[in-house]
């Protein structure tokens, strides 16, 4: 797999001014470290260093926090895990269910947050309902060596403008899902099901971009992973199949334009070969309710994929168009792709997602 280069290995050389938290050392748990920590500035961000370990909590990082930095005090991001274990049928205490959104083991609502080196996990067991492991609704977030851990809507990327790279997401239906302009860069995609979905954008039809993988590998192996305290496997899937689980499908087709863009990735035989699914019988003419395409697909060895049987609403991209997506024009100037696209929160701000994530050094 292609590798893009990043400077994030320059990061301890680099003297950041901060305000640094640590866990479990100084706050037993990471909320606690959050509703301590003091707002953060560009110019001095709020730092919470996590030992390794597994941290069985729901989180929020508030409004009022931007500049916020959740970074694991490891380089290997399966050894600090954030957890917890509700899903879209849970109880709320008011006679009700959380619903989706309540079901987020970590929501992030403040801008301008980073998170290095940690596991962010959703442990409801496959096949019970919506279970989200990370909710983003914030502009201006990246995440570097993360793995992301679910089911069905694993990572929701609601709003704003996100990034990632070299990150881990696994799941097996529509589990990355939402509206924000995202770049997923040399990041893995890995299906866990029989049959699945890798993404549901719903982006807003005056975005100019949604959902954008670069040099990514899409995998198809079961979860494994046994839960702690049943001893059951989370998942009954013994093995992913071939040709059965879709690039995507535009999730709210009816009132938006989804948009998903995959470029130079590689993808496993589990990717069906039409590539993407309308959502339903209703949408009728998908070629008007969806931005649907890729270019330079390979198999995991690196092989063109014959691409011939894709559906035919979708789009095959020219190299000149795919050039396009680059870091810089993805995340602004907004004017890059046209009038009439929307701004992402109050003042618009181009954004360098790879110099923020360098200027937060690991511990």
């Amino acid at each position: 797999m292609k590798t893009i280069i990043c400077l994030i290995a320059l990061v301890a050389s680099i003297p950041v001014s901060a305000t640094t938290l640590f866990v479990p050392s100084q706050y037993s748990t990471v909320q606690a470290a959050i509703n301590a920590a003091p707002a953060g500035t560009a110019n001095n961000r709020t730092i919470i260093y996590i030992a390794p370990g597994t941290y069985k909590e729901l989180i929020t990082v508030p409004q009022n926090k931007p500049y916020l930095c959740l970074i694991g005090q490891t380089s290997d991001g399966t050894k600090v895990t954030l957890t917890y274990n509700l899903n879209a049928t849970s109880p709320n205490g008011s006679g009700g269910t959380v619903g989706t959104s309540g079901s987020a083991s970590v929501r992030v609502n403040a801008p301008d947050f980073i998170a290095k080196n940690i596991t962010f996990q959703n442990a409801s067991h496959d096949d019970i309902a919506q279970a989200v492991a990370m909710l983003t609704y914030a502009d201006r977030l990246a995440f570097s060596n993360c793995w992301f851990f679910g089911f069905q809507d694993t990572l929701w990327v609601a709003n704003g403008r996100q990034y990632f790279v070299n990150c881990h997401i696994t799941g097996d239906t529509d589990f990355i899902f939402g509206n924000a302009t995202a770049l997923f860069a040399s990041c893995y995609l890995n299906e866990s099901g029989v049959y699945g979905f890798h993404t549901a954008p719903n982006t807003a039809s005056n975005t100019a971009v949604g959902l954008v993988f670069k040099y990514c590998a899409l995998t198809g192996n079961p979860n494994t992973a046994i839960d702690p305290t049943t001893g059951t496997r989370y998942s009954t899937v013994t093995a992913v199949a071939n040709n059965r689980t879709y690039l995507g499908r535009p999730w709210q087709y009816a009132t938006t334009k989804p948009s998903c863009t995959y470029i130079s990735c590689k993808m496993g035989p589990h990717i069906i070969n039409v590539g993407w699914n309308p959502w339903d019988s209703g949408n009728t003419n998908p070629s008007a309710t969806t931005r649907f395409s890729e270019y330079g697909s390979t198999d995991l060895n690196g092989n063109a994929l014959n691409l011939s049987q894709r559906v035919s609403w979708s789009h095959i991209l020219t190299s000149t168009q795919a050039a396009r997506y680059s870091t810089a024009n993805i995340f602004g100037p907004a004017s890059y792709w046209g009038s009439g696209y929307v701004n992402w929160g109050g003042t618009y701000v181009a954004w360098n997602p790879v110099a923020a994530l360098v200027s937060v050094p690991a511990h």
